[in-house]
């Protein structure tokens, strides 16, 4: 099974993850977390907005992350 801290560790990385609104959520997981990784484009047309949204919607999400992890990998 899974280690204590491991269990932690996904415990506050989803917790982390629900921050995030769902559109961030669904643009971060077809960017990233998909087998088929989408492009900006991909990913605009299946959400029908535009390239330019949604890079602003993921680099606000990616934001919200680094600002979550900064504290917990830079103590």
């Amino acid at each position: 099974g899974e280690t204590p801290e491991l269990r932690d560790d996904y415990h506050w990385f989803y917790g982390q993850l629900s921050q995030l609104s769902p559109i961030e959520f669904e643009v971060l997981n077809q960017r990233f977390a998909d087998e088929e990784r989408r492009s900006l484009v991909q990913v605009a047309q299946q959400l029908g907005k535009s390239k330019h949204q949604i890079q602003a919607i993921e680099r606000r999400a990616l934001s919200k992350l680094r600002l979550a992890l900064t504290p917990v990998l830079n103590p």
